[in-house]
């Protein structure tokens, strides 16, 4: 969903907060909808991509834009009832859609999707991969993802998210809440509607062995080279183009997700210690399973 943003000087008072209050309220629509197309845009005004207008707007307004595109996305491929294929309505109020010709209720749907940064047992390096695709053609290397099964626990969709895209198996401890897989934080992801889980695991074992059919590249990465990354996607542009450029031809350079994405954020966390010493200890009982 393009995102238009005014020029700084022209740029409207920022909300509070990215939810609605009793003298709050945000809508939402797309050009389509108001009829017209980037060409009605106001004067001075560009159109950026969301991922790029996340980067660009305050915390708030990013949230703002985010909740936007999953709305107005559920609207449009909701229009239809999935049990009789008749139109469905708004319901006021709330993000619900009626069939009214069965009667049946929709709701909008968010997908879980676990995301775990794969670290060595001595915590001095990490496991990153790098999807075929967007990631390959962007050198960039992320922690490992995919959306949680039914009826499988967030836990058990780590393991088994780690094991296909690596090849690695986590150490467990039964006695342990999260049997050894550690939830630290989570992140709405509207790329189309996520809510990406992210956790901290150990690896059992260091080989690699990643599912090429999925995956480009599965690598190892040591704390000072990541940390390293990190300080330059801080520092902006120019100085991850400097580093990129210190690498030499043919030399294995490689990005690593901005701020708005919760790999990130994993990656800072570790880089500052929230998960030094804190590796469960090997062979501890066996895990049950998700049911």
């Amino acid at each position: 969903m393009p995102v238009a943003t005014p020029p700084v000087s022209t740029a409207a008072s920022r909300p509070p907060s990215a939810s609605t209050s009793d003298t709050d309220a945000f809508l939402a629509a797309t050009l389509k909808d108001a009829g017209g197309g980037e060409s009605a845009q106001p004067p001075a005004w560009r159109f950026v991509g969301l991922r790029s207008a996340c980067g660009l707007l305050p915390a708030d307004e990013a949230l703002l834009a985010c909740h936007a595109k999953c709305v107005l996305d559920w609207h449009q491929s909701a229009s239809f009832c999935g049990y009789c294929g008749q139109r469905t309505e708004c319901h006021d109020g709330d993000s619900s859609r009626k069939c009214m010709a069965c009667g049946r209720s929709h709701y909008p749907r968010t997908n879980p999707v676990a995301i775990v940064l794969v670290l060595s047992r001595d915590g001095q390096r990490c496991v990153l991969g790098q999807s075929r695709g967007r990631q390959q053609q962007m050198r960039l290397f992320s922690a490992l993802a995919g959306f949680v099964d039914q009826a499988e626990s967030l836990e058990d969709a780590v393991r088994r998210e780690v094991k296909e895209e690596s090849g690695l198996e986590l150490v467990r401890d039964g006695a342990a809440p999260g049997g050894g897989v550690v939830y630290h934080s989570s992140q709405p992801w509207p790329f189309p509607c996520n809510l990406m889980l992210g956790c901290v695991a150990w690896a059992a074992g260091e080989a690699l062995s990643p599912d090429l059919n999925e995956m480009a590249d599965v690598r190892w990465f040591a704390r000072e080279d990541v940390s390293a990354r990190l300080a330059a996607l801080d520092g902006g542009a120019d100085a991850v183009s400097a580093l990129m450029a210190d690498d030499g031809p043919g030399a294995a350079s490689f990005l690593l997700p901005t701020r708005i994405a919760i790999a990130n954020t994993l990656l800072h966390a570790w880089i500052a210690g929230a998960f030094d010493g804190k590796c469960p200890p090997a062979g501890g009982p066996k895990l049950p399973s998700s049911l």
